[in-house]
């Protein structure tokens, strides 16, 4: 087995919506391959922290466990303009 097998975690995710013509609900199931151990949630949140709790068992390089503690950037709107083009 090599190292990046030895380091693995595998998880099926399955995630789906609930619609009101108030609001939406996400809801879903994640399941840690290895072991069978699942949850289900409403929250998509849910899933980092379900996954975080394997990954804290695991020796993975440092890069990777900052993808799991970092924040996402902020969605933006509209597409970047290039400073060569100019609106019409």
């Amino acid at each position: 087995m090599n190292q990046f097998e030895e380091s693995t975690e595998s998880f099926v995710v399955k995630i789906w919506a609930d619609e009101t013509a108030e609001s939406t609900q996400w809801n879903g199931q994640i399941t840690h391959v290895t072991s069978g151990e699942g949850t289900s949630f409403q929250n998509l949140e849910k899933i980092k922290t379900f996954i975080k709790a394997y990954l804290k068992k695991q020796t993975f390089p440092q890069t990777l466990w900052r993808f799991f503690h970092a924040t996402p950037p902020p969605a933006t709107d509209s597409p970047t303009q290039s400073a060569d083009k100019k609106p019409a």
